[in-house]
């Protein structure tokens, strides 16, 4: 099973389908277990689904975008 660390880091790329074979697996079976990184998906899913809703990012105040982008730069790392 791999760690809450590793399956935060892949959520982007579950939620855009990009995830594919062992790796898709993988995280799929960890959220099925892991009721912290269900709540990290949860709130991903529903910023996922905003942020892809938005005709452009020029819209986000820039001191929106500079937070949003340090939050993601944290569940990435």
């Amino acid at each position: 099973m791999i760690s809450c660390t590793e399956a935060t880091r892949q959520l982007w790329e579950y939620l855009d389908n990009s995830l594919a074979g062992l790796d898709r697996e993988l995280v799929e079976d960890h959220l099925g277990l892991c009721r912290q990184c269900c709540g990290e998906l949860e709130f991903a899913h529903l910023l996922h689904d905003y942020l892809t809703r938005q005709p452009s990012d020029d819209r986000l105040p820039d001191e929106v975008r500079m937070r949003l982008d340090q939050f993601l730069q944290k569940l990435r790392s």
